[in-house]
């Protein structure tokens, strides 16, 4: 069996998108249902089908894809305990984030990682922390930093490393701005909300529910920074993390609401699969997110380093 036909079955297999596939794979989409057609040729059986416009895996697609999984994860594997070997003079680090992490966060602190390992290959990929989990899960990244509580425990070690506080916001001119609040204020109100899969959207609706609150989602947006731009300009309101807001908030575009009975904490943290064997640069990227927390205490609110267990390698 051909490797790189069955590592672009793999793609497709967990995308179920020839489009987004080549994406991953950084080749053409014609490319992609090339190798494909040959696999199935190879092996004598369809293993995808199209009905529609949608993809669908065959009953032996589904067990390839299982296996090919694993084939994959050895792979990785291999890999990792080459790199030891070698040290972290070489060697890759697929690190997946929640949008908020990718987008306020991690960018920088790569930045950092990468003069201090110049030579480690890193890259991010980015999602909500319901993709986040399920990239780790499918062993596409090594890690993962997310938000909030982890889904599958069973299945993964989670080493928090501080705390972000969810805020209340709204156009500088919005009435409410500047008052003394209750969440019962909020009832009725229009939101732009994260999509589905995201922790910030789960944890206020799951506060609005628990207070039999109702509230009216106008939108629903995967950007936070398109989130803000349509608060400012009155849109409605939204909750969003403290950590997205330095610059709204300095020059006056946003404004945060004082909801006295809502106070909304969650944990960021690290995930990686408990089946994984830790290799060094794991070990590395690790304590370095906690020293970087550490350094960064004016940007966040309540580092938690030093309660981490370590990797063991």
């Amino acid at each position: 069996m051909n490797l790189h036909q069955l590592r672009v079955f793999y793609y497709v297999a967990s995308c179920l998108s020839f489009s987004k596939a080549s994406e991953e794979l950084h080749i053409s989409q014609p490319a992609v249902s090339v190798q494909v057609r040959k696999l199935e040729e190879e092996v004598g059986v369809e293993l995808i089908e199209q009905i529609g416009k949608k993809l669908y895996l065959t009953e032996p697609g589904t067990a390839l894809q299982e296996y090919a999984g694993r084939i994959f994860a050895a792979e990785r594997e291999a890999e990792n305990m080459l790199n030891d070997f070698r040290g972290l003079n070489t060697g890759e680090l697929v690190i997946g984030a929640s949008s908020t992490l990718g987008t306020y966060f991690v960018p920088d602190l790569l930045s950092e990682f990468r003069l201090q390992f110049p030579k480690l290959e890193v890259s991010m990929k980015m999602g909500n922390t319901e993709w986040a989990e399920d990239q780790v899960l499918r062993n596409s990244v090594d890690m993962a930093i997310v938000e909030g509580d982890v889904s599958h425990t069973a299945e993964l070690s989670v080493m928090p490393f501080f705390n972000d506080e969810l805020v209340l916001i709204a156009s500088p001119d919005h009435p409410f701005v500047g008052k003394d609040l209750k969440t019962s204020d909020l009832a009725g109100l229009s939101f732009v909300l994260r999509e589905p899969g995201s922790n910030t959207r789960k944890l206020f609706r799951a506060a609005m529910t628990e207070r039999e609150i109702p509230i009216h989602v106008l939108m629903e947006l995967e950007s936070p920074e398109a989130i803000k731009r349509l608060v400012s300009s009155g849109a409605g309101l939204s909750m969003i993390s403290k950590l997205t807001l330095e610059w709204e908030i300095s020059c006056g575009r946003l404004a945060v609401l004082n909801v006295t009975d809502l106070h909304l904490e969650r944990h960021f943290s690290i995930v990686w699969h408990k089946d994984k064997k830790p290799n060094k640069a794991m070990q590395a990227f690790t304590d370095f997110v906690c020293r970087y927390a550490s350094r960064h205490q004016d940007f966040l609110s309540d580092c938690e380093c030093t309660k981490r267990r370590p990797l063991n390698p």
